[in-house]
């Protein structure tokens, strides 16, 4: 871990994005870390004995977690000002962006505003991108990938999030298309549902005319999250068994 992080390059080409945080990738690629906003480090600082103990159960059991990995928190302070930062897994560690093309989605299951206009290749897409790049069609994947990863990993997940009032948070999708390979991880999951976001939510019903808004009650948010995410992915089932 030390070793990783003893030389790191600014990860421009995934920074920025809503929140405007910047990301660094250690020199090995193995793991990325995030700028996080005070609030966001103060609530997974909170809530990480859970955190924690949560995935050790998943570890117990043997089953797959697909919240991407959180391996160390550090506030740095300079200048009296304090900047905020977490140590996480690097999901596109095995992709070289430089010699392959990829499709990478930021999928949440809402249509409110979750388009944005392709300026590069190997950009992040949103969910209405991803409708459209897959013409309507979605992600096949084996009978038993579809239990393992999207029935029970993603199940759990979003519920272990939703007990600890977390929503706004993405599955991310890597989809090689020459390999044929597709990788995913749950993201952006330090966002808990707190007055302003309360407020946030009522007021975007209200200039959006009913229509749900992205933020919404954690427990709202998982149930919209799955129901997408069962639609975004099919089992495919082997007739010969």
């Amino acid at each position: 871990f030390i070793l990783s992080l003893s030389a790191a390059m600014n990860w421009t080409e995934n920074s920025g994005g809503k929140s405007k945080a910047s990301f660094i990738k250690s020199h090995d690629n193995r793991f990325v870390i995030k700028e996080l906003k005070r609030s966001e480090f103060k609530m997974f600082e909170k809530e990480a004995p859970d955190y924690f103990l949560y995935l050790f159960k998943a570890l117990q059991e043997k089953r797959v977690s697909l919240l991407t990995r959180i391996y160390g928190m550090f506030e740095v302070a300079h200048n009296d000002e304090d900047t905020y930062y977490i140590v996480m897994d690097n999901l596109f560690l095995g992709f070289d962006s430089a010699v392959e093309e990829l499709k990478v989605f930021d999928l949440k299951g809402s249509d409110q505003k979750r388009f944005v206009e392709r300026t590069r290749a190997n950009q992040v897409l949103l969910d209405t991108n991803f409708k459209l790049e897959m013409n309507g069609e979605p992600i096949s994947l084996s009978n038993e990938e579809h239990t393992e990863y999207i029935e029970q990993a993603l199940e759990l997940d979003s519920e272990f999030l939703a007990k600890i009032n977390v929503m706004d948070y993405s599955l991310l999708v890597i989809m090689s298309p020459a390999r044929k390979l597709v990788k995913i991880g749950i993201i952006d999951y330090l966002r808990q549902y707190t007055w302003d976001k309360q407020v946030e939510t009522v007021g975007k019903r209200v200039m959006t005319a009913g229509a749900t808004p992205t933020v919404i009650e954690p427990r709202d948010y998982k149930d919209r999250f799955l129901n997408a995410m069962r639609r975004y992915f099919i089992p495919i089932y082997d007739l010969d068994c």
